[in-house]
């Protein structure tokens, strides 16, 4: 099964500070698409290596400096509207796609009778750190709920692995920069299902990703640690978005408000640095309400 006699596909790859992950990556897609657009998102230039630059279809682009991943997400998108393509992958540095991911998403777009609305695929992923698979979710009335069994219509997937549409950009415009990191995906894919668009979850395509940063708490609970940065964006980003799409996806506002409060015991139970982290978890509160971004 080859997508490339069917479609035009490239992949966008934000890396930052590391690209040991690539070369895998780079092997396991440079077969299954046109062209893949690298976006240097360091604050110094990294030295990619050979074994990646040489691929014919690979092209690198550094940013200068790190300008967060939606704008590294952007400009990526826009280097593949230039190249012409139809569809565009996009990933994290270090995940790896299966064979024939590319194709067998497509493949399962064609044969759906209303593939003109679907404007986003995505895969089964499997997070190879914590040994558990990370599943897409549907947003019913009062319950979420992941789809694990079968390709289905969802409402949200996470980033890497997932496969839009490029005409798609140009009805919803591109991923929200003020975002930085955290949310990005959760913000588009809500904003993409409140234009009427589907979202189709590919059960036989298959990609393994990485969170990163997973621990283990003095108490035996295995959770993944971020930086107290992090926790201030994750904090202002997930309250944004409920903001904006609570009231046509009440299941999603609810969820997230649990995890919001959860958030904060966690950080005073499991996590370090508390006094620190909850500085930035206030200061995400804060910002939340003129929906900007300041230094926690």
């Amino acid at each position: 099964m080859n997508n490339k006699n069917q479609y035009s596909v490239s992949a966008v790859v934000v890396v930052y500070n590391d690209y040991q992950s690539l070369i895998e990556l780079v092997g396991s897609i440079s077969r299954q698409v046109d062209a893949i657009f690298i976006i240097d998102n360091s604050d110094i230039k990294l030295k990619i290596s050979d074994v990646v630059l040489n691929q014919p279809n690979v092209k690198y682009h550094w940013l200068g400096q790190n300008k967060g991943l939606a704008t590294g997400l952007n400009e990526g998108i826009r280097l593949c509207q230039k190249h012409n393509s139809e569809w565009v992958l996009l990933l994290d540095q270090d995940s790896i796609v299966s064979e024939d991911m590319v194709a067998c998403m497509l493949d399962e777009y064609g044969k759906n009778t209303n593939a003109v609305k679907i404007g986003m695929l995505c895969p089964d992923v499997f997070l190879s750190d914590k040994g558990i698979h990370q599943y897409p979710l549907y947003f019913g009335s009062y319950m979420v709920n992941k789809v694990t069994d079968t390709s289905d219509h969802v409402d949200f997937a996470i980033t890497s692995g997932s496969l839009i549409k490029l005409s798609l950009f140009d009805t919803l415009g591109y991923m929200d920069e003020m975002f930085f990191i955290d949310y990005i995906d959760y913000d588009f894919c809500l904003k993409l299902r409140s234009r009427g668009y589907k979202i189709l979850y590919v059960r036989d395509a298959s990609l393994k990703h990485k969170l990163g940063d997973v621990k283990t708490s003095k108490i035996g609970i295995l959770y993944t640690s971020h930086l107290p940065k992090r926790i201030y964006y994750q904090t202002r980003n997930r309250l944004i978005v409920v903001r904006r799409y609570g009231v046509l996806f009440p299941s999603f506002a609810i969820m997230q408000l649990m995890l919001f409060v959860l958030k904060f015991f966690k950080i005073l139970v499991i996590e370090d640095k508390k006094g620190t982290r909850l500085r930035c978890y206030f200061a995400g509160i804060r910002d939340f309400f003129h929906e900007k971004s300041l230094p926690c």
